[in-house]
């Protein structure tokens, strides 16, 4: 708890939060005290009191918040957008970002494929006028082969 009160006490000074100077003395003498293994009930009940008034200033903001949006030092990676970072937050930002170009790749090649497509049928239906006279027999039943009609039709077409 105390290097989280430590790290909420940074992020306040940075950012001009007003702190009570009995909150800033509190710490360093809590730090000290577990530097040297010296707690006693009063600096624990004066640490207590002073990491609510921390909180207080800069809530909603927590010690894991903090953490999670920390950029790490970042490691060498194939591109700048691909850095990759320690951060829970850069890794996920990362992580949307190559599933988003993926995405992206993806909706663009269907996108060419069905606009080629469309084209390409759209030139055989005006190269082979026939086609469209197909279409329409196509919708018509299926006649049986020659030789295999019923004795009822073999004799309809012989009257």
């Amino acid at each position: 708890m105390l290097d989280d009160a430590i790290l909420l006490h940074r992020f306040a000074a940075e950012r001009n939060k007003t702190i009570g100077e009995d909150v800033t003395r509190t710490l360093c003498e809590a730090r000290a005290a577990d530097a040297a293994g010296a707690w006693t009930p009063d600096l624990e009940v004066r640490f207590w009191s002073a990491y609510r008034k921390l909180n207080s200033v800069i809530s909603p903001i927590t010690a894991d918040t903090i953490r999670a949006i920390s950029a790490g030092s970042p490691r060498p990676g194939m591109m700048g957008w691909l850095r990759r970072s320690s951060s829970p937050a850069s890794a996920a930002t990362r992580r949307y970002r190559i599933w988003g170009v993926l995405a992206l790749a993806y909706v663009l090649y269907l996108q060419i494929y069905l606009a080629l497509g469309g084209s390409v049928l759209a030139d055989v239906v005006r190269l082979c006028p026939s086609l469209g006279e197909m279409k329409a027999f196509s919708s018509l039943p299926a006649t049986q082969p020659v030789g295999t009609e019923t004795s009822a039709e073999a004799e309809a077409l012989t009257a």
